[in-house]
């Protein structure tokens, strides 16, 4: 990743609900405080910032289904909800500033529970109560769908996006998001960004590929020229801060010419983006943990 031109390494930690529309969540805090802590500790030798973005998991998800599908049917069960999720956040805010993590992400494209208006006030409170525990910068990861309604964003550091729009819609979405910078006074990291090596990379990048199949099937070129396009049109709009690459496997032998999912590692579309990331066109201000 280093050798790409990567500056951060985001690393992932799930919760989980058994039922989209149930408040209980588990969480496997030995484990994933395990593979938190090592992941930190080698990017750190790798000379690598780091970012701990909290995510959940639950029923279809492996069919389709994500977290913007968790919707309570009450009030009631909205705010024991956001009483679930606060220890969850707590305990990694903990865990963020015991390692000197750079940055942490709140949640990921929990897009009905940031905009219901009976937590709202939830979600400022757990800012706060983050803030009180965690010194470094903070964000959550709206899914397109959201972010122009996530109503806390001036609580927040950075607004961010997992910004998986098709190309043709790019040059609209990236004008919708410098009108919410400006209206937010924040600046922009793409959370998450990528195509899948397919057929459909271009037109609906959030879609997966399988990740081993024959090669007639992969279509590396469509993957390589949606990075191309993404990274020169973040490039020259100063509002955009940083850009996560989805996604990067640990095992280095991941990935190549047979895999059609996102990754782009052992893909052209490395090239593409390890040349804006060594020798990125200039910029005319100085990017944030996540660039």
């Amino acid at each position: 990743m280093r050798a790409a031109g990567g500056t951060v390494v985001q690393l992932l930690v799930f919760a989980r609900i058994n039922r989209l529309d149930a408040p209980e969540i588990g969480m496997q805090t030995g484990y994933w405080d395990r593979v938190l802590r090592g992941g930190i500790v080698r990017a750190k030798e790798a000379g690598l910032r780091t970012m701990v973005k909290l995510q959940m998991w639950g029923p279809g998800f492996n069919e389709g289904k994500f977290s913007a599908d968790i919707r309570m049917t009450n009030a009631a069960d909205w705010r024991a909800f956001m009483a679930n999720y606060r220890p969850y956040v707590l305990h990694y805010a903990r865990l963020a500033a015991d390692t000197d993590v750079d940055i942490l992400c709140i949640g990921t494209e929990l897009a009905q529970a940031s905009r219901t208006p009976v937590i709202t006030g939830e979600w400022r409170a757990l800012v706060e109560e983050v803030r009180s525990i965690y010194s470094g910068p903070l964000t959550y990861a709206a899914h397109h769908t959201e972010v122009e309604d996530v109503p806390f964003w001036d609580s927040l550091d950075y607004i961010g996006i997992d910004g998986y729009y098709p190309i043709a819609k790019l040059p609209a979405a990236l004008e919708n998001l410098e009108r919410l910078s400006v209206r937010w006074n924040r600046p922009v990291i793409f959370t998450e960004a990528g195509f899948s090596s397919n057929s459909y990379a271009l037109t609906e990048p959030w879609r997966p590929g399988p990740y081993e199949t024959s090669r007639d099937m992969v279509r590396l070129d469509l993957q390589a020229e949606g990075w191309e396009t993404l990274l020169a049109e973040l490039w020259r709009r100063d509002f955009i801060w940083g850009v996560y690459v989805w996604k990067w496997h640990p095992n280095p032998a991941w990935g190549g010419s047979t895999n059609a999912d996102h990754t782009p590692q052992g893909k052209p579309a490395l090239d593409v983006i390890r040349r804006f990331f060594t020798h990125p066109p200039q910029r005319t201000v100085a990017t944030a943990p996540g660039s």
